[in-house]
């Protein structure tokens, strides 16, 4: 996991000149090596191949990094993945064109640009008139208009090297038909469990992977496990499988063009057989939730719960965390303070009517508002309030996890998975967005079915293009009045 601490003048002991003493404690059972920087606001954090780095930045205050390439005929791969908010990225040549950076007009300062709604993908050619080996400088932004952002981003070399996975964190990842991603997570002695998710917006990857230190392929010796064909995007990974292996090697190959988001989870238990002696478990967190992005998850007859976190920001925004059920009866649960909370123990429970779970920034309880904003007389640091979320079942289930921001027209678009249903609850006369992204077709059907239904009966409307937002009197294709489908 990472963590953030900010110093900004005005603040209490803010030193402008003078030296810092900074100390960092490891909360867990086992020794760990962790990486840890500092940069005041004008200098760039240095990316280092395939190494993803998380960071938090806003509309007027970029994120800024360096990243040097070294490998001759090679591109430069950008991977911006979001956490929260929708930041966009700037990237340059000449470090000096970012010192005036104009957030209003990003097309005239960056020589290259990406301003996807959710995740964003650069690659630059070798053969690109400015690409080639040497320096690249980068910028991190968000949208004007909404709440800071939080993400993690990774600069790589076009090759064969793999992104460092960090368990429970997501990772935004995009390639070309027939071409590989790799990724490779570190698993430790009482590791007993690995379970990798793919969800892609795009196209339809599949999953290989492999513990023998290389890369997997898809012929047989190649790979240990793979999760291939139309719609799968879970692979499960027992400990007897894993034997002594301390990396997991994955692989994702496009059939097609494909952008998606990974993660894994990785199960602690007692130390595997193959270990002769190890600590005690590792500590596990809550599977880190992409605002706008559906985590989907299964639950075995031999599981109670699955755990969430997601970041609300300063509590002022309504916040939405739904369940989708795809089989069984998934009940939702949500606490600020219990990093796992129960269906015993918890603060907020699913509404009736449904499994969701919405924070009310405006009108919450003083109790509940207070563990979103800093304790009286600490005003050191970035404000935030992160949302343990647990799902149970009382037998086996599946399910989806979706957390969203409620701001109306500045709402994010929720993505959704070719073929696979999502839940949504909406106020009276509040508009839900969602994104598609498709590529070759040649028609599109958008099903909406009320799960609690009212007299009103919604409507579906069109809109094309990454920022389109469509609205009761600008759309490109409306449902017909009391229908359901929408078909384009």
């Amino acid at each position: 996991s990472s963590d953030t601490l900010t110093l900004r003048v005005g603040q209490s002991g803010f030193l402008s000149e003078g030296t810092y003493i900074i100390a960092v404690t490891n909360h867990g059972s086992e020794g760990g090596i962790f990486e840890l920087v500092a940069s005041t606001d004008d200098s760039f954090l240095t990316l280092r191949d395939g190494m993803p780095m998380f960071g938090r930045t806003s509309y007027d205050t970029p994120a800024y990094f360096h990243f040097m390439q070294s490998k001759p005929l090679s591109a430069v791969h950008v991977l911006l993945t979001k956490i929260s908010g929708d930041p966009n990225i700037c990237v340059v040549r000449n470090q000096s064109k970012l010192a005036h950076l104009d957030p209003s007009n990003l097309d005239e300062s960056c020589t290259w640009i990406s301003k996807m709604e959710g995740h964003d993908v650069l690659t630059i050619p070798h053969t690109d008139p400015h690409g080639g080996v040497g320096s690249y400088f980068l910028a991190v932004l968000s949208r004007e208009h909404l709440p800071p952002s939080t993400f993690h981003i990774v600069a790589q070399t076009a090759d064969d090297t793999p992104v460092m996975l960090t368990a429970g964190q997501p990772q935004t990842g995009s390639q070309q038909a027939g071409v590989w991603g790799y990724y490779r997570l570190r698993v430790g002695p009482t590791t007993e469990r690995v379970t990798i998710i793919v969800t892609p917006s795009e196209g339809d990857p599949d999953i290989f992977i492999n513990i023998d230190g290389t890369h997997p392929g898809r012929v047989a010796g190649k790979f240990l496990q793979a999760a291939q064909g139309a719609g799968v995007d879970t692979l499960v990974v027992e400990g007897s499988d894993l034997a002594n292996a301390t990396v997991l090697d994955i692989g994702i190959f496009a059939w097609s063009d494909s952008s998606y988001s990974l993660i894994a989870r990785a199960t602690q238990g007692a130390c595997r057989a193959d270990f002769d002696m190890c600590g005690g478990p590792e500590d596990e967190h809550g599977l880190v939730l992409q605002e706008g992005v559906p985590l989907k998850w299964n639950l075995s007859e031999h599981e109670d719960y699955a755990y969430f976190d997601f970041e609300t920001g300063d509590g002022v925004d309504d916040v939405q965390l739904v369940v989708t059920p795809f089989s069984g009866q998934p009940a939702l649960y949500a606490s600020f303070s219990e990093a796992r909370p129960t269906k015993d123990h918890h603060e907020l429970a699913e509404a009736a009517g449904g499994p969701r779970w919405v924070l009310n920034g405006s009108d919450s309880s003083d109790a509940t508002r207070q563990r979103c904003r800093r304790p009286a007389g600490d005003d050191l640091g970035y404000s935030s309030c992160v949302a343990h979320a647990a799902v149970y079942c009382a037998s086996e289930c599946s399910f989806s996890v979706l957390g969203r921001h409620a701001r109306s027209a500045q709402a994010l678009a929720t993505v959704l998975v070719h073929g696979r249903k999502q839940r949504v609850a909406l106020a009276p006369r509040e508009f839900g967005y969602f994104s598609l992204t498709v590529g070759d077709t040649s028609e599109i059907t958008v099903t909406l079915t009320e799960v609690t239904p009212e007299k009103d009966t919604p409507a579906l409307y069109a809109a094309v293009g990454g920022s389109a937002r469509p609205t009761r009197t600008s759309y490109l294709r409306k449902s017909v009045p009391g229908g359901t489908a929408l078909v384009m």
